[in-house]
């Protein structure tokens, strides 16, 4: 994947605008009848936004035409409009869904239906990379952060901002946000070493976090692959066995991390001895970072793991 990390390379989500069918039609294949009841969905599955779908942005509304059985299941579906890209997927939805079996007449029979899916296109959110310091519009000299801010984007190039080209120092930092400083701590780090023409794993740069023993991403019960930090989770733990999930194994993007949770992980990863001075491990700080207080800390942090990877 390109080094540019998106936020949300596109950030689609997929719900159903109109969770249930309209009330079933009259059926043109069997005699009428004087009184229909039923026909109402008690199961609808959500469709997956599909791969290629989201490579060409597509969305919008999807029409399903349906045909439910006198058991009240779907034994057939057409796509009558939408976007192509989309119709498999709708599909396959429409194919799993349950009703209540329609009556005529006191008696189960077939009958038509329609439903419609939405796949909804939200506001594009992605990282902002600044080749200079100035490219952050909302930073100032006076900054607390400024001088950290401008080494990690200047001279590290690992710092990012949000999609407005603010580097927003007082907002709170992600999951989602860590994952993606962490793996480009870790690439930064890996390529200094290699072209200094060390093995990065001969001088132990760091060690492996993954408590849950994931194998890959498909066991992360919350990993979406849409989602801007996607490709990090990933290169984390298949290139380097770290695992930024819970006990229940959910990675949690749009949460955030306390201080002292982060500089357990920090330290486990990289060693108590990467860990900058004024964020001492031991004391009990139930605070969060700010993406500000972070950029000092992974700031000086790196002017030591750097020196472990170049001693000399």
């Amino acid at each position: 994947m390109a080094k540019k990390v998106i936020f949300s390379m596109l950030l689609i989500l997929v719900f159903l605008q109109i969770v249930s069918a309209q009330q079933p039609a009259e059926s043109k294949t069997v005699s009428p009848c004087k009184v229909i009841v039923g026909g109402k969905a008690i199961d609808l599955p959500m469709p997956i936004y599909p791969k290629e779908a989201k490579i060409s942005k597509a969305f919008g509304k999807v029409e399903i035409k349906i045909l439910i059985d006198e058991n009240g299941d779907v034994v057939s579906a057409e796509a009558i409009s939408g976007n192509p890209l989309l119709f498999n997927s709708a599909l396959e939805a429409a194919k799993k869904a349950k009703y209540i079996p329609a009556m005529c007449d006191d008696k189960p029979r077939k009958t038509d239906g329609l439903i419609v899916y939405n796949f909804a296109r939200t506001e594009n959110t992605e990282y902002f990379i600044a080749s200079k310091i100035e490219d952050f519009a909302d930073l100032k000299r006076n900054d607390k952060f400024y001088e950290a801010v401008l080494n990690l984007s200047e001279n590290d190039k690992i710092a990012f901002g949000l999609p407005d080209k603010n580097f927003h120092g007082e907002k709170t930092l992600t999951r989602g946000e860590f994952a993606e400083f962490l793996r480009k701590t870790l690439d930064l780090l890996s390529n200094r070493a290699t072209l200094a023409g060390i093995n990065p794993k001969e001088i132990r740069l760091y060690k492996p976090f993954n408590k849950n023993k994931l194998a890959n991403t498909n066991e992360i019960k919350d990993f979406d692959d849409s989602q801007p930090f996607a490709d990090s989770v990933r290169v984390l733990l298949e290139t380097y066995n770290i695992a930024l999930v819970n006990e229940n194994k959910n990675f949690n993007a749009d949460s955030v991390v306390s201080n002292n949770e982060l500089i357990e992980i920090w330290q486990e990863i990289f060693g108590e001895e990467a860990l900058p001075v004024n964020f001492p491990k031991l004391k009990i700080d139930t605070r969060l970072f700010t993406r500000g207080e972070f950029a000092i800390f992974l700031n000086e942090s790196l002017e030591v793991l750097t020196y472990k990877v170049l001693p000399n």
